[in-house]
């Protein structure tokens, strides 16, 4: 990438001995390296300590501030010696600072390895949430694209938005489908960068309207939902307040059904008193 974030990080230096102390710190192993194309060559550091010498009364702190700024996928080591003024053997450091870093790409992480999506009975919505995490981006408006053979409706919100950078580290994603059908899931959401560059997560889940499958499911929520039928259709494990709103219709349906009957009768009943009278009649 064109850009480069430096990552920092600070440390404390404490003078414990009962008199003052002067330190400093050697950095010639910290040189720089060349970087740039096409002969413009910029000499950039990867390690920058501040700072490098000082004085410290008894007690007394001080705070050291390491930059690191890597130019490549690589790892990098380094080792700063520390003298102190007044140490007799100049030939050994009183101690070493080590440095250690790892560059990377910027990239997408998440917050786990797959979308495990709750088993749920047909009818259910079956929800997850999970998260995309920046890795090195400083601003990056996150797009996902769901595969063309996928044929189960797959919904993907972001309700925090989709940007991501150094002052948004992590943004939730939520994943939810529902199924009037038997199916297995097991396919993938692809999100992208503005380079293009894909990072993908597997999504799994299943919906059935076997009590084995969702034995979890029903252990859980036996409170909120039951199996329920209507005259025709097949047993299917409903929410409760859809049972009492089903039932309601149903109740209607039959009423109507009583009232269609009863004028019906009362239709055949006054065609045949009819049909009688003008028998009658005749004779």
């Amino acid at each position: 990438p064109g850009r480069r974030i430096p990552y920092t990080k600070e440390l404390t230096f404490k003078n414990d001995s009962d008199k003052g102390i002067s330190w400093n710190m050697d950095d010639t192993s910290l040189r720089p390296v060349s970087t740039g194309e096409g002969g413009n060559i910029t000499a950039t550091s990867i390690w920058y300590v501040s700072p490098k010498f000082g004085n410290l009364t008894p007690g007394e702190t001080v705070t050291i501030r390491v930059t690191f700024s890597p130019q490549e996928d690589a790892d990098y080591e380094n080792e700063l010696p520390i003298f102190l003024a007044d140490q007799e053997d100049k030939s050994r450091p009183y101690l070493n600072l080590a440095l250690r870093g790892c560059g990377v790409y910027p990239r997408i992480t998440f917050s786990s390895e797959d979308i495990i999506l709750p088993t749920v009975p047909l009818n259910v919505v079956s929800r997850t949430k999970f998260w995309l995490i920046n890795d090195g981006y400083d601003n990056l408006d996150v797009t996902h694209k769901l595969p063309l053979n996928c044929t189960v409706p797959l919904e993907v919100e972001f309700p925090m938005g989709t940007r991501i950078g150094i002052g948004n580290e992590k943004i939730p994603c939520i994943v939810s489908y529902q199924s009037d059908k038997s199916l297995s899931l097991n396919t993938k959401i692809d999100f992208f960068d503005a380079d293009g560059s894909c990072y993908s997560i597997n999504v799994i889940g299943c919906s059935d309207n076997s009590v084995f499958t969702n034995y979890s499911f029903i252990n859980k929520y036996a409170d909120n939902y039951k199996y329920f039928t209507m005259d025709g259709s097949p047993i299917v494990y409903y929410d409760k307040k859809q049972i009492l709103a089903m039932q309601q219709l149903e109740s209607k349906r039959k009423e109507a059904d009583r009232l269609r009957k009863r004028k019906e009768t009362e239709r055949e009943m006054a065609e045949l008193a009819a049909q009688q009278a003008g028998g009658n009649k005749k004779l």
